[in-house]
Formats: structure tokens, C-alpha cells, sequence
């Protein structure tokens, strides 16, 4: 089932992915989605990395929460996300990149605090990613 995203949240972006109609998690409902895309300077992409994404009822030095991965497609792009019982979600939300098997780049960690996310089928977070390969 393909639901339309009536805005995103977009925080640490180079540049904003559009908001697009994708395809739901799977992994329970309700899913927090989160998309992006990993490139590199020039702006091509990496392909493979692998993406942690991880929520923290509260601020982020709290334990972890939930957790969930993602992979990159041959675009760079992704798309996960992590399971919240309760709505709305207030948190912070952490999400690393790191290089896959045919990569090289140091792992990169963006993090936003006191996030709040009211409607789980409309909201996502967009983490666009920049690495820089060695």
C-alpha cells in the first residue's frame, strides 16, 4: 500500500530530498519512516553503506529505545525507520552511516533532540548524508 507523506521533518540534510510517496515499513505499526540518501562529494552515490537508526524516549543521553537498519541502493539512497508505541513521539532520534564492503569512509552520526513526531503515516525524517571517501 502506497501512502503520500503530507510533509516531512527534515533535519541535518545537504540537500532535501522531496517529499515522495514510498512504500510502508513492515517492520510493526506505528513505524517512524526515515529516508535519505548517503553521497559523496561530488555527489555520487555510496553504495553500499548501512544506515543505524535509533529513538530515545527523551534526550539522547537516555538508553536507547528502539532501534532499525537500513542499506543503501545502487542510488544511495534508503529508507528506514523504527517502531514507537506511543503517539505522539517525543525523543531524540540518532541515525549513523557507515561504509559497506566495497567502501571507505570514517562512520558519521547525526542526532536531533527533542523531536516530536504527532502523526507516524504522514511524518518522516529526511537524513541526507555527505562522506568523505579516503
Amino acid at each position: 500500500m502506497m501512502r503520500s507523506m503530507k510533509y516531512c521533518v527534515a533535519f541535518c540534510c545537504t540537500a532535501l530530498l522531496s517529499c515522495e510517496s514510498i512504500t510502508d515499513i513492515e517492520d510493526g505499526y506505528p513505524t517512524v519512516r526515515v529516508v535519505g540518501r548517503v553521497v559523496d562529494g561530488a555527489g555520487l552515490p555510496v553504495a553500499p553503506s548501512m544506515v543505524a537508526i535509533t529513538s530515545y524516549k527523551g534526550s539522547c543521553s537516555g538508553s536507547a529505545s528502539t532501534y532499525g537498519t537500513a542499506n543503501t541502493d545502487a542510488n544511495g539512497r534508503y529508507r528506514g525507520g523504527f517502531p514507537t508505541p506511543g503517539i505522539p513521539f517525543i525523543g531524540c532520534v540518532k541515525v549513523t552511516v557507515t561504509a559497506g564492503v566495497r567502501e571507505t569512509f570514517p562512520a558519521i552520526t547525526v542526532r536531533r533532540d527533542s523531536l516530536s513526531i504527532s502523526d507516524p503515516d504522514a511524518d518522516s525524517l529526511i537524513v541526507n548524508f555527505v562522506v568523505a571517501r579516503p
